[in-house]
């Protein structure tokens, strides 16, 4: 009998828990309750893809974005080596770009393997047109790459990428951790075309 007491009053005050101040039921936490306070529930692919967008275009929590660290800089700029042995951030911007194609692909169901343009694409034309059309084509792999995902189911995040691709642990890597890992490989590559800017003066 005293277990049943307990019982009742504990579903009594979890009755209680989600009534809202008027005396009515709310429903409980949950997909639910969520739509009833007309919150927007997300898919994850669209989840993925504002990271995508905060990286490349708009306010990451970790600083400046791909394109407003662009800004300011020109061809020569872009083409120079402040530090010695290291890569430009021309040569930055267009491996980011072939790796960011490269990703797409994956994620549109082709099997891993080196981007067609090369880990390091060569820089064979310094020139301003040049430099503008190496920072339109990174902005258009970001555009190509968030319509790719949009196009994913959810349930499909964790299929493995074509090509049976494993990690360093023998692991499968799914399609999921590879959009990931392409976040992480923007903001790598961010920082290290800020520090350079800085390196030759810009701000």
């Amino acid at each position: 009998m005293r277990r049943d007491s307990e019982h009742r009053s504990n579903v009594a005050k979890r009755a209680l828990r989600y009534m809202n101040v008027n005396g009515k039921r709310e429903p409980r936490a949950g997909p639910n309750r969520l739509a009833a306070e007309g919150a927007i529930l997300m898919r994850e692919v669209e989840r993925l893809r504002r990271e995508l967008d905060a990286t490349f275009d708009g306010d990451p929590w970790y600083g400046l974005a791909v394109s407003r660290i662009l800004e300011g800089i020109d061809a020569s700029t872009a083409a120079a080596h402040p530090v010695k042995s290291a890569h430009s951030i021309w040569e930055l911007v267009a491996h980011m770009t072939a790796w960011v194609n490269e990703t797409n692909r994956r994620l549109g169901g082709n099997a891993h393997g080196t981007p067609v343009e090369g880990d390091w694409p060569a820089i064979t034309s310094t020139t301003p047109d040049s430099w503008s059309a190496a920072r339109s084509a990174l902005r258009q792999a970001h555009v190509d790459l968030a319509r790719t995902l949009m196009a994913i189911d959810d349930d499909d995040l964790g299929r493995q990428i074509a090509g049976a691709q494993v990690d360093a642990t023998g692991q499968p890597v799914t399609l999921y951790q590879t959009a990931a890992g392409l976040l992480q490989h923007d903001a790598y590559h961010a920082g290290q075309i800020a520090l350079l800017k800085k390196a030759l003066g810009h701000s």
